[in-house]
Formats: C-alpha cells, sequence, structure tokens
C-alpha cells in the first residue's frame, strides 16, 4: 500500500515539475511585461495632424515602415518577429487616417484618453473577413484615426495589450491639444 501511494505522489510530482518546465519555456507564453526595447514616436511621411508612441519590443523590432499607401491615408510597419515563432503573415502595425462623421455609427464613441481624444478598442476580431489582432480608432472633429495589428497576437508571443495600452495613453491630436 505504501509503495503505491509513494509511486503515485512521484507521478504527480514528476507530471506537475514537466508542466512547470513548459509554462516557463513555452515561446508562446504570454509575459504581463515584455522587455521593451525602446518606444518611438509614431512618425510617417505625410501623416500629420496627430501623435502617439508605440512600444518596440524584443525580439518585434521595426524591419521597416512601408508608405505606399500614403495617399490613401495608411502606413503600415512590419515588424520582425522571433525566428522561433512561425506565423500566417508578416506582422504588421497598421496606422490609418480617414474623414469620419458621426453619423457613421449609432451612439458616438464614449470613452476618452488621458488626452481626452475618444477612442473604441477591441482585442481581436474578424473585420470583413480579414483576421484582425486588435485595434484601436480614436475620433476628432471629423477625422478618424485606425491604429490596427495584422499577422500578430498574444498567441504568437506579442504583449498586444502592453501595445494598445501604449498607444491609447498617448495618442493626441493637435485638435485635442487646443
Amino acid at each position: 500500500m505504501l509503495k503505491k501511494r509513494t509511486a503515485i505522489t512521484g507521478g504527480a510530482i514528476a507530471i506537475l515539475v514537466i508542466i512547470n518546465i513548459f509554462v516557463m519555456f513555452n515561446p508562446f507564453n504570454q509575459s504581463s511585461s515584455y522587455e521593451i526595447v525602446e518606444t518611438r514616436d509614431f512618425s510617417c511621411p505625410g501623416m500629420t495632424g496627430f501623435t502617439f508612441k508605440y512600444p518596440v519590443f524584443k525580439g518585434w523590432e521595426v524591419a521597416t515602415v512601408d508608405t505606399a499607401f500614403q495617399k490613401k491615408g495608411e502606413c503600415t510597419i512590419f515588424l520582425d518577429h522571433p525566428q522561433e515563432i512561425t506565423l500566417e503573415s508578416y506582422p504588421q502595425i497598421i496606422i490609418t487616417k480617414a474623414p469620419y462623421s458621426d453619423k457613421e455609427f449609432e451612439a458616438p464613441p464614449v470613452t476618452p484618453n488621458k488626452n481626452n481624444v475618444p477612442y473604441i478598442y477591441t482585442k481581436e476580431d474578424s473585420l470583413f473577413e480579414v483576421k484582425n489582432y486588435g485595434y484601436v480608432i480614436f475620433y476628432d472633429k471629423d477625422l478618424k484615426y485606425w491604429v490596427s495589428l495584422d499577422g500578430i497576437s498574444e498567441k504568437s508571443g506579442f504583449p498586444t495589450e502592453q501595445f494598445f495600452k501604449t498607444v491609447i495613453d498617448s495618442f493626441t491630436t493637435l485638435e485635442s491639444k487646443n
């Protein structure tokens, strides 16, 4: 009886040790605070009237900034990613500036950030049948500013919550400064 109990206890301990090792070294494990290499001010030629800061995380550094759709009010920041992670598409931050009418919604956005800019934040969504890994839309007088993540999610190890918190807390427009 004692041998059986010892074997069960030893097996349970071994399973707990294996689970603990997997949790500690799992590359897909979301850390509550990823290492921030730097915090950048958003800058894209031709996109003016607003500013925000965004964190650059270790392993997810900025690869390039694409302004190909600049005339359409869009800028894309492509990111590197850790080599051990396989992603469906190239990780990117997409920033869009577009005209806005408060008639687009039944009720206007009501959540202002600390700079008094109203916004809506969505963690993950399939918008227009395209997988989106979170976005925030800021509203100003007659413009909206859309900051979204594409090709990355918390499941891939990217700290989306930490990213969006920095963006939301720092976003400001020329209108909100006046």
